[in-house]
């Protein structure tokens, strides 16, 4: 555990010299806009949502043990790549919070913390269904089961499909020179999206 502090006060740093640097400049302003309407209609969630003034995060909900570590983000409104790179600067100071916090926790806990798993999971027969907050945005599973051991079906809901499927609105009225930067601010993994 002692080994955090250096690394969280380098990220802790980082994410304030970050800031400086986006405020310094315009680059970003105007660019790209998606605004809560476009949001909505492609499904975005995570920081591209909370940049346009829509707060989806499921964290909030309550999920494991984030009531008593969860530290929200500032919301933006205006939906720019500017806005966007705001959200994602403000996530690594309240990461560093949340672990700080989590930490705390940990160390408070007489013994060793650990948890068995089973190696063999049954899941109950029906449809099943469950979210969380990934670093792109909201995450879904859908699972069918006949009772047995192996799923009858899954279907994955990815926050980088959202935010690649966004990509043409996006890019609209975006310079040639500027598509990199379009492309940045929407946040998308390549194993995410090719599914």
């Amino acid at each position: 555990m002692d080994a955090l502090d250096p690394i969280l006060d380098d990220v802790a740093r980082l994410a304030a010299e970050l800031s400086v640097t986006l405020e310094a400049g315009d680059r970003f302003r105007g660019l790209a806009v998606l605004d809560r309407d476009a949001c909505l209609g492609f499904g975005l969630s995570g920081p591209v949502a909370r940049a346009a003034g829509l707060d989806l995060d499921r964290r909030a909900l309550g999920y494991c043990d984030y009531p008593r570590l969860f530290r929200p983000v500032q919301p933006r409104t205006a939906g720019d790549a500017h806005a966007r790179f705001q959200v994602l600067i403000d996530e690594l100071g309240c990461s560093v919070d949340m672990i700080r916090a989590a930490a705390s926790l940990a160390e408070a806990q007489p013994g060793e913390v650990s948890t068995r798993l089973s190696r063999r999971l049954k899941v109950p027969e029906g449809e099943h269904r469950t979210e969380i907050e990934a670093p792109w945005g909201i995450a879904g599973c859908l699972m069918v089961s006949r009772g047995g051991q192996t799923p009858w079906r899954v279907a994955l809901r990815t926050p980088s499909s959202s935010n690649l499927s966004a990509l043409g609105t996006a890019l609209l009225g975006a310079r040639e020179d500027q598509v990199a930067d379009v492309v940045a601010s929407l946040g998308y993994t390549v194993g995410d999206a090719d599914k």
